[in-house]
């Protein structure tokens, strides 16, 4: 029998989804899987019916919420305590949100390592280290990601920074916030003799100019600047 409900026979079907315990995490983790079918037992077609009406984010969390029913089961069946739903649900968010957030720097890194295959990385001279930055938007989610890549002149990888920023939806500010992060990345007594080498034009002639930016990121490109000017002292 079903070890928490202990009124029908423990199939993968009913564990998983049909349960009233596991519709109670269900009912309380997304408005449009409430609407799915309750008592269905072959979960082939609980998953094809879910996804056809789910986003890819909200499949996620089906298949986090999916794992975390079945660990709570054999938490029960080994004499653990029981989770309620809240408690599911609370915990599939974080470790939804620490997957995103890794996924992004991900694909930041890559991002970044393909722009340097693509724009023919030149090395710099020998002991100086060139610091290589870029910047991509996320308009579905609302986010920027940033990355920096610091190698020698033998292409030695140095350091890298990878980061995320909500609410930046314009990609030129989304690349001087980058290069903002990478000068102060910069203020460390191991960067000498470095060379910044971004792919934004608008940006770099923005930094490189004596005159004060006024535009939409003007306070970005003023205060990397400043900074810029605390790794020359």
């Amino acid at each position: 029998m079903c070890p928490i409900y202990q009124r029908e026979k423990e199939i993968v079907g009913h564990i998983l989804w049909y349960c009233s315990f596991a519709h109670d995490v269900w009912s309380g983790s997304n408005f449009t899987i409430q609407k799915c079918p309750s008592f269905e037992d072959d979960l082939v077609n609980i998953f094809e019916a879910l996804h056809e009406r789910l986003q890819v984010e909200e499949l996620q969390v089906v298949a986090i919420i999916t794992i975390l029913i079945w660990l709570r089961r054999n938490t029960v069946v080994f004499g653990g305590d029981f989770s309620g739903p809240a408690e599911i649900i609370q915990k599939g968010q974080d470790q939804l949100e620490s997957f995103w957030k890794a996924e992004q720097s991900r694909r930041t890194l890559h991002i970044m390592q393909t722009i340097l295959a693509v724009q023919g990385w030149r090395k710099p001279s020998q002991g100086v280290m060139k610091l290589n930055w870029d910047a991509s938007i996320d308009k579905g989610r609302n986010i920027m990601g940033m990355g920096m890549v610091a190698r020698d002149h033998n292409k030695q990888f140095i350091a890298g920074l990878c980061a995320l920023q909500q609410f930046i939806s314009d990609p030129t500010t989304a690349e001087a916030l980058a290069a903002w992060k990478m000068v102060e990345f910069c203020i460390n007594p191991e960067f000498e003799n470095v060379v910044l080498e971004g792919d934004c034009q608008e940006v770099v002639q923005a930094l490189v100019s004596e005159d004060v930016c006024w535009g939409r990121f003007g306070l970005l490109i003023n205060d990397t600047k400043q900074l810029l000017c605390r790794i020359k002292q």
